[in-house]
């Protein structure tokens, strides 16, 4: 059965503008843009991301779940308004020190 498989290659300064946004929106905390760096391991649920942030002089790390690493990219592509196909599956893969979001659109 004949399927479209679309691929989004994110840079490492959209990962942390994504992952700042989604911390806000999220938290409601204004102190997500002292996070100055994600770094991200493959689990079993998918991708998921390490905060690292810097408050007070202190660092801080926090695990951000694979799930809401999804969520903050697919938020990203909507605000920087990159077309995503509704029916299709999605998800994020790590190619070296790449972040991918994999699409997967069904034949009709």
């Amino acid at each position: 059965m004949p399927k479209e498989v679309r691929v989004i290659q994110f840079e490492q300064h959209e990962v942390l503008s994504a992952a700042q946004t989604f911390m806000t929106e999220r938290s409601g905390l204004r102190d997500s843009s002292a996070i100055v760096h994600v770094s991200f391991t493959q689990g079993n649920d998918g991708v998921m991301g390490e905060l690292h942030s810097i408050r007070s002089g202190e660092e801080n790390h926090r695990i951000m779940s694979a799930e809401d690493m999804l969520v903050a990219m697919l938020l990203y592509c909507s605000r920087k308004r990159i077309p995503l196909p509704i029916r299709s599956a999605k998800r994020l893969e790590l190619h070296g020190t790449s972040l991918l979001l994999k699409i997967t659109v069904p034949s009709r």
